[in-house]
């Protein structure tokens, strides 16, 4: 695991609504602060970078062609966001399809879409009934501002609250697949931007998150009670990369 720092997001400086830090995490008023930038700046998704809207209905096509996924299925999506994997699912007839996200702010385009009992605003697993479970829990790119103590936390939680046989997705856009040799340059350079960043040269931007390699992936979900892995990236024709992992609790 390695740390992330972004300086934009979706064409927005940060600098332009916060005070960056290099060595916290945006909390909640930098992501109200974002928003309300955000839905200043666009009225919808036609507004957005269309590669970027092409990858999430593309990347929506892990679930919706996967044969172990039934429509009828009870489905939550946790961090939903803006929505558009979720408005995919919708589409293709996915009916039960809940969401979660810690306050209302992304969610002002896919709300009108969805019943208002299957909204849930707050932070997993308390913002759900304890008696709630699922047939698959799907979390595309919320572990990335997530440390391995609260990583493992989260996957302990997702287990808890899957059927028998149900399963758990991850898809993420803040993963490593370099080989060593590549990996210990990106290491070196990582180092540069941090002395570069001190001296006052040029700022890393916000930090952001982490970044993960597959097989931490694969450490945290067995190690949380996961079995049946199967993982790969996905070729979205965008200039992100996609990764995945599926695995199921055991009946």
């Amino acid at each position: 695991m390695r740390k992330l720092y972004q300086t934009s997001w979706h064409g927005i400086p940060f600098e332009s609504f916060a005070k960056l830090s290099t060595s916290h995490l945006p909390d909640s008023s930098f992501y109200a602060a974002f928003y309300e930038n955000f839905h200043r700046k666009y009225r919808g998704f036609d507004g957005l970078d269309q590669s970027w809207v092409s990858l999430k209905r593309q990347t929506a096509g892990l679930i919706i062609d996967n044969p172990k996924i039934k429509k009828g299925d009870r489905i939550l999506s946790i961090g939903c966001g803006l929505g558009l994997i979720e408005m995919a699912l919708l589409q293709e007839g996915f009916l039960k399809l809940e969401i979660t996200e810690v306050s209302e702010a992304p969610l002002r385009w896919i709300m009108p879409l969805v019943p208002a009992e299957n909204v849930h605003i707050g932070f997993f697993p308390d913002c759900i009934s304890h008696n709630d479970k699922y047939g698959l829990i799907l979390l595309a790119s919320v572990e990335y501002f997530l440390d391995d103590v609260e990583f493992s936390s989260l996957l302990r939680s997702v287990h808890e609250r899957l059927l028998p046989g149900g399963m758990c997705m991850f898809i993420s856009w803040s993963f490593d697949t370099l080989r060593l040799p590549k990996r210990l340059v990106m290491r070196c350079n990582d180092l540069v931007r941090h002395v570069m960043d001190k001296a006052g040269v040029r700022g890393r931007g916000q930090f952001w998150g982490y970044i993960r390699r597959p097989e931490e992936f694969h450490l945290a979900m067995g190690a949380a009670g996961f079995r049946n892995l199967r993982d790969g990236t996905l070729n979205t024709n965008t200039r992100w990369d996609t990764y995945w992992i599926e695995a199921t609790k055991n009946g």
